[in-house]
């Protein structure tokens, strides 16, 4: 195959670290569609747009490094290319567990929840 090697353990970690990501996504989502039923799409719409897009256009016109941070895809990192960013990964754990804690909070508020 070219000579790449991928260690399978790897591989099986980066796809694991792939669940704090997509539970920020969730976790947001619920956030928005829990506080403003109206605009989750949409809000959940700009920060998948945000996140994408940061990380790709911002080293090209200088963003602050600091604004690219606020991707969640930049938290993820690239776990296969340059390791596991142990940070980042705390900080999506951090956003899936707070998020979803706002989202019930805000549920039981909107009498959802009794």
């Amino acid at each position: 195959m070219a000579g790449i090697a991928l260690p399978i353990g790897d591989v099986l970690l980066s796809a694991a670290l792939l669940v704090p990501l997509a539970g920020s996504f969730g976790a947001l989502g619920a956030l928005a569609a829990s506080r403003w039923p109206r605009l989750a799409i949409a809000a959940l719409s700009v920060v998948a747009l945000w996140s994408y897009l940061v990380p790709q256009v911002g080293p090209l016109v200088d963003v602050p490094d600091w604004l690219i941070r606020t991707s969640l895809f930049d938290l993820y990192g690239t776990p296969l290319l340059t390791g596991v960013r142990w940070g980042g990964e705390l900080a999506l754990i951090g956003i899936t567990v707070g998020g979803f804690a706002l989202a019930a909070l805000a549920m039981r508020r909107r009498d959802v929840g009794t």
